[in-house]
């Protein structure tokens, strides 16, 4: 297996697995709000924890330069706004 191949497999493994700690979080957050609640606060709450993580991630990574030279993060920035 290629350094390619590697990199992009390691990147699939860690979506998923944040994918499945997230929604393990996620669930047991939402376990955690009374039946009788009117709006669904800890949705509210878990949205926007994660859109500021991945905001100051994003940050972050453009600020370090982090990037990768054959596209990787820079290549998917017209992704983002």
């Amino acid at each position: 297996m290629n350094t390619r191949n590697r990199t992009l497999m390691q990147s699939a493994v860690a979506v998923f697995v944040g994918g499945c700690v997230g929604s393990f979080v996620r669930l047991v957050l939402e376990a955690m709000q009374p039946a009788s609640a009117v709006w669904p606060w800890m949705t509210m709450i878990i949205n926007l924890t994660g859109a500021f993580l991945l905001g100051f991630l994003l940050e972050f990574l453009g600020s370090t330069g982090a990037t990768s030279a054959r596209g990787g993060f820079s290549g998917s920035r017209w992704a983002l706004g």
